[in-house]
């Protein structure tokens, strides 16, 4: 295996620890219906397929995944024959249950249009599901030519501190913050877009590549939102590593677990603890540390908010999930005990 190119494409130890002599490793760019686009060890980029007798949804395999695949000459795909373990996967919470979005992420970027259309509770999200699958957050703010660069530099400062993330505005059509952005990448990483559609993720990938990879559309004048200008999600090569670009979610629901709810609003979480009451209510206990930062002002009570909101998200998720282990599991015995029956 020449790993040469695939470092480029962010091979890590991690990775190439899983790998046995002889065997060849890709990287998947791109998923269709019943196949793959991945990047080999020269930078083609090959179409791929599972293997016939693999029981394997294809849905089990998404963008960044890395799998062994043999190649074949003289057929016009290749085969994949395993999936490489993940050192982290992004999910996101469906009807139908969780959906993974990407995997191996080193860096996530939660871009958010500083127009009617910014939102909050939208960006405390996508922050909590970033650090609950353990991907570095980066919040990016778009549409910046909409504010005086003074104002600017005030409003990054404000929500760095408020959301407790690393912030940067942007604005490519004005070639605002350009350089500071770049500063940003390190060679051998992965970095995915996320947001709402509109946001300029696209315009931010076609700016990274230097050319028009991804198809952009200007957003609704009457309510500032998007048009799904990009449709599935998409692996790139740059000069400073590689980006994923994905479809604009307007709705996400959490499949975060409480614990990293917690994690993600560590400030709330340490002052619970400071409690005097292991139990405390936050409501007339005595020496309630949270009561008395919310009453200070040195916790932001709309934060305190969202944490509450999101906590509650999560009790449902894990309520759910327990159900429907408990559920498999009593059928599964139910099969193993009418088994034993005909046995007997």
């Amino acid at each position: 295996m020449d790993s040469n190119f695939l470092e480029r494409v962010s091979l890590c130890p991690f990775i190439e620890n899983q790998v046995q002599e002889g065997e060849s490793i890709m990287r998947i760019a791109h998923v269709h219906r019943d196949s793959y686009i991945g990047f080999n060890d020269i930078g083609d980029e090959v179409t791929l397929k599972l293997r016939g007798n693999q029981r394997m949804k294809p849905s089990s395999i998404v963008v960044g995944d890395w799998v062994v695949a043999i190649e074949n000459p003289m057929a016009s795909f290749s085969t994949i024959t395993r999936v490489l373990e993940r050192s982290n996967r992004i999910d996101r919470l469906t009807s139908s249950g969780v959906t993974a979005l990407v995997s191996n992420v080193d860096i996530g970027f939660i871009c958010v249009s500083l127009n009617e259309n910014f939102n909050e509770s939208r960006i405390f999200r996508y922050l909590s599901l970033l650090k609950s699958s353990q991907v570095q957050p980066i919040l990016l703010l778009t549409k910046c030519d909409l504010y005086q660069k003074e104002d600017l530099d005030s409003l990054r400062t404000e929500l760095g501190e408020k959301f407790k993330v690393e912030t940067y505005c942007i604005s490519i059509e004005k070639k605002y913050g350009i350089e500071s952005f770049l500063s940003i990448f390190k060679e051998r990483k992965t970095y995915v877009l996320l947001g709402s559609s509109g946001v300029g993720k696209s315009t931010i990938t076609n700016f990274l590549l230097g050319e028009e990879k991804q198809k952009v559309q200007k957003i609704r004048e009457s309510d500032g939102k998007g048009y799904h200008t990009t449709v599935s999600r998409s692996l790139h090569l740059f000069d400073h590593g590689v980006i994923i670009d994905t479809p604009g979610m307007r709705s996400m629901l959490l499949s975060a677990s409480t614990d990293e709810i917690d994690e993600s609003f560590t400030d709330v979480s340490n002052l619970i603890e400071q409690c005097r009451f292991s139990n405390c209510s936050h409501q007339n206990e005595p020496d309630c540390a949270l009561r008395n930062a919310l009453e200070s002002g040195d916790l932001d009570a709309q934060r305190y908010k969202y944490y509450l909101k999101m906590r509650r998200e999560a009790r449902y998720f894990e309520a759910k999930e327990n159900n429907k282990l408990y559920l498999e599991q009593k059928k599964k015995w139910k099969q193993v005990t009418k088994n034993s029956r005909k046995i007997c």
